[in-house]
């Protein structure tokens, strides 16, 4: 009974520019009276052609859209598309519309432009609202909201809280409804132009009559009719009528009623608008239904059914032939004449066949008791005669409904039990899986805590082994170099020069040894570190060979070592010139360390599937299987002591194992206790001898 009015009917007459555009043909050749057009006024026209021609409306937006594009206007684009997108949803064109405001909505997005995005969320709320969609519909909306600001334009704001009003009247949440038309009216109530005014007057009072509080409904029908007072909203005008008609019909003050339809009735037949006029007729129809005008009623609803039949809206017929059954079946119960009985036959048939296949059981039932009932005012006499009969019959008939209700009772009743355990099934089988995601969850943060402590603790190992690096092994010398270096003085002025040799020596062998921790210290950072880039390149085994041979073999001969050096085919390998000369002197320097007096050190180089191995062995003091399972571990604490009793850290053979993988080679490791150990390098064969 009561519609809101949301698109506006006829307007006020656009300036002399948009009247001659009107006027023009509808592709709008003209670029000079294009162009002239503001946004502003080009909506206005395209919403006024909308109503007469949607197909126009959507040309015209086309062709405006390429001109905008073309000139990089790219604000009148975007609203452009928004109209096109409402005109798509009028026309039922779902997917067009929400892609098109979605498309609008992004690029404004991108653009950081607040009030279109504003304005094309407000759009996809609208869209929704069409298809019913309302709490999609009030998300999107409530984000126009959030974007705009208090010195906005009125008509925008206006829109969003005319927009959310509806949603919640459709929702049923009135009170909502109610505080949005009441904001409306005491923020932007005197700025908005007649039309919008008139607006919110009308949907303000529908919330009322829904809620059957009729005259505060009609006292806002009277206020939204007198904004429309001097204007040309004809329109408009009827709507008001045809609500206050409506009020005045639940009243039962059918004389008010008759009158206020009657009167819109006449703009509708004016306008050709049949769709409106239908709803009139059947008003009318309705008014003398009650009063008992019977044939009056049967005039008006036949009247509304050709209307409706004119507009192909099968919702309206259905109700029409619904109407005429009604009216048809009470004449034909008080006059019992047989031409009324077969038009209430007819009618509901008619009724009946527009209805869902779901319901053409119910249908032909009704149809069948009608014609029982007819045969049966013929048959009078007949049914007198077998009345006993008859009641015996009902008898039997309610024994059987009453069965039939028990064990339609008792199928409910059992149905609502599985229902129940099914639903406790779910819920159970739902909360046994959360435990489960749970459980794996806490069992995941266990293992990572785990790993997080086991890194914790390798790095509380590596520093507190660094600590007594420096504290023990780098410190002890130090100080000794220190104490040898307060007697230097005392011996050089005494004249032992003997000892004085001696002692300097001792000197340089502790720097030595510093020396070598300290380069040790730093290679084993930048293995901590992961700052190992080795540079590739042909390296000669034999010369990196030749070259320790000299440094060490002055330090052997001092030992009492022998170092062995069989003849060497000339060999290259791919490898780090630095890394492999670090691993060699580490491997070799241990091997002179761990070696007592007497021994023997061999250092060979073999060839074989393009891999080199060079072979360093010694018949030192040797390592247990334990020692050389820890070997190459950094967070094992393998410092020991070598042949002449001096702490060795162990740091050095940790970067080797990660200098040899880097350079793709590998170590491995070969050793028993009191007869000595074999390491072994193995690299790929580089293809050319170095240069």
């Amino acid at each position: 009974m009561y519609r809101n009015d949301i698109n506006p009917g006829r307007r006020f007459r656009l300036t002399l520019i948009a009247l001659l555009l009107l006027l023009s043909a509808p592709s709008m050749a003209e670029p000079s009276v294009r162009d002239s057009l503001t946004i502003e006024s080009l909506l206005e026209h395209i919403r006024e052609q909308s109503e007469n021609s949607p197909d126009s409306a959507l040309a015209t937006i086309r062709e405006q859209v390429q001109l905008y594009q073309q000139n990089g206007q790219q604000k009148a684009r975007w609203e452009l598309q928004l109209e096109e997108s409402n005109i798509r949803r009028f026309l039922n064109q779902q997917d067009s519309a929400n892609q098109l405001a979605a498309t609008v909505l992004e690029q404004a997005q991108r653009s950081a432009n607040r009030l279109m995005t504003a304005k094309a969320y407000l759009q996809l709320g609208i869209n929704k609202v069409q298809i019913y969609k309302l709490d999609e519909a009030g998300d999107y909306v409530l984000k126009a909201q959030q974007l705009v600001q208090d010195d906005d334009p009125v008509l925008l704001r206006f829109r969003i809280a005319n927009e959310l009003a509806i949603i919640y009247k459709k929702l049923q949440k009135f009170d909502l409804a109610l505080q949005y038309y009441d904001q409306i009216i005491a923020n932007y109530f005197d700025e908005l132009p007649a039309y919008n005014r008139y607006q919110t007057l009308l949907n303000k009072g529908n919330v009322y009559a829904m809620r059957e509080k009729y005259d505060e409904a009609e006292t806002l029908y009277s206020q939204a009719s007198q904004q429309l007072e001097n204007t040309s909203y004809t329109r408009q005008k009827a709507l008001v009528l045809y609500n206050m008609g409506g009020i005045n019909y639940r009243k039962q003050d059918y004389a008010k009623a008759t009158s206020n339809i009657k009167q819109a009735m006449t703009f509708y037949q004016a306008s050709g608008e049949k769709a409106q006029l239908e709803r009139c007729l059947r008003v009318l129809g309705a008014i003398d239904y009650e009063r008992g005008n019977y044939e009056q009623s049967i005039d008006y609803y036949q009247r509304a059914l050709e209307a409706a039949q004119s507009t192909g809206n099968i919702k309206a017929i259905q109700d029409n032939y619904n109407n005429l059954y009604l009216v048809y079946a009470d004449l034909a119960k008080s006059s019992r004449r047989a031409d009324y009985q077969q038009l209430e036959i007819d009618y509901l048939t008619k009724y009946y066949e527009l209805k869902d296949s779901l319901y053409q059981t119910e249908t032909t039932n009704k149809i069948i008791e009608l014609e029982k009932k007819y045969e049966n005012e013929k048959k009078n006499h007949e049914i007198e005669k077998l009345s006993k009969e008859n009641a015996q019959q009902e008898n039997i008939i309610l024994q059987q409904k009453a069965h039939s209700r028990f064990l339609i009772l008792l199928s409910l009743f059992i149905s609502c039990i599985l229902l129940l355990f099914i639903y406790i099934y779910f819920v159970n089988r739902r909360k046994n899986k959360l435990i489960s995601i749970q459980k794996k969850r806490l069992t995941n943060q266990r293992n990572i805590i785990a790993s997080q402590n086991k890194n914790l603790q390798q790095s509380l190992d590596t520093q507190n082994r660094i600590f007594r690096i420096i504290g023990h092994d780098l410190r002890s010398p130090l100080i000794s170099i220190f104490n040898f270096s307060e007697i230097i003085d005392f011996m050089t002025e005494e004249g032992q020069t003997e000892e004085l040799k001696s002692v300097s020596k001792e000197i340089s062998k502790m720097a030595g040894s510093v020396l070598d921790l300290t380069t040790n210290l730093l290679n084993w950072a930048r293995t901590q570190a992961g700052d190992i880039r080795p540079f590739i390149q042909p390296v000669s085994v034999k010369e990196v060979v030749k070259q320790h041979h000299e440094i060490y073999q002055q330090l052997a001969e001092e030992q009492k070592l022998i170092l062995d050096y069989p003849q060497m085919d000339e060999v290259s390998v791919l490898a780090d010139q630095n890394m492999l000369n670090t691993i060699y002197r580490n491997i070799l320097n241990n091997a002179i360390k761990f070696t007592p007096p007497g021994g023997r050190i061999a250092i060979s180089c073999t060839a074989n599937d393009g891999r080199a191995e060079i072979a360093i062995a010694d018949t030192g003091m040797g390592m247990s299987k334990q020692q050389v399972q820890q070997l190459f571990d950094n967070n094992q604490k393998q410092a020991g002591k070598d042949a002449q009793g001096r702490k060795s850290t162990g740091l050095g053979l940790s970067f080797c194992k990660e200098f040899t993988e880097a350079m793709q080679g590998e170590i491995r490791v070969q050793s028993e206790q009191n007869k000595g150990t074999v390491f072994r390098l193995q690299l790929p064969i580089a293809s050319e001898k170095p240069s």
